[in-house]
C-alpha cells in the first residue's frame, strides 16, 4: 500500500497496524501507521488525544471477517463514529 496514494483517495481513513488477532476469542489488538493516524482516531472516537497514552487498542467481542496479523488495514470514518455510540 502506498501511503500517500492512499491518503490522496481516502484521506478520511485510519491506518492501524495488527498487532494480534484471535478469531477464537474475539480479539483484536491494534496501533496505528503513525502518531497522526492516532490523533485522527482518537478525535473521531471522542477520546482525549495524548502521545503520553497507550496508543494500542483492543477489541473485543469481533466478529467481523477474518484479519491477517503484522498487516496494515483502513478503518472507515463511519466505522470509528459507529463504535463510539
Amino acid at each position: 500500500m502506498n501511503y500517500s496514494q492512499h491518503k490522496k483517495y481516502h484521506p478520511e481513513d485510519v491506518l492501524v497496524y495488527i498487532e494480534e488477532y484471535d478469531k477464537d476469542a474475539g480479539i483484536v489488538l491494534f496501533d496505528f501507521f503513525d502518531s497522526n493516524e492516532y490523533s485522527s482516531f482518537t478525535e473521531l472516537a471522542g477520546l482525549d488525544y495524548s502521545l503520553n497514552n497507550s496508543s494500542m487498542v483492543l477489541l473485543k467481542n469481533y466478529t467481523n471477517r477474518t484479519i491477517i496479523e503484522n498487516t496494515i488495514y483502513t478503518i472507515k470514518r463511519n466505522v470509528i463514529i459507529s463504535w463510539r455510540e
